[in-house]
């Protein structure tokens, strides 16, 4: 997959952080309607390798936005860390000052 494609299906996933509530485990919710989607799409179409091929890509396409929504998650500061540096500079200062 190209880099463009990845870097899209990432934003998607880190784009989901700022929604209140969200879990990655909803990403997996779309699978089945997209699965029968595309069956009925297809109708006598649909055959059991082209079942096969989509099953590879939408769980290709899902991984990849959770992917993106873990990234987003690890790039986000850390409350706990964030009070701890802050107290820590404020307390290094105040020795250097004594």
């Amino acid at each position: 997959m190209s880099t463009f494609s990845s870097t899209s299906l990432h934003q998607i996933g880190a784009s989901h952080r700022k929604i209140p509530g969200f879990k990655k485990e909803y990403f997996w919710k779309i699978e089945s309607p997209f699965l029968e989607a595309v069956r009925l799409t297809l109708g006598d179409r649909y055959t059991d390798n082209m079942d096969n091929i989509y099953r590879i890509t939408i769980k290709f396409l899902i991984e990849t936005v959770i992917r993106g929504y873990e990234l987003a998650a690890e790039h986000e500061p850390n409350d706990n860390v964030k009070a701890s540096n802050s107290t820590e500079g404020n307390s290094s200062k105040a020795t250097k000052a004594s």
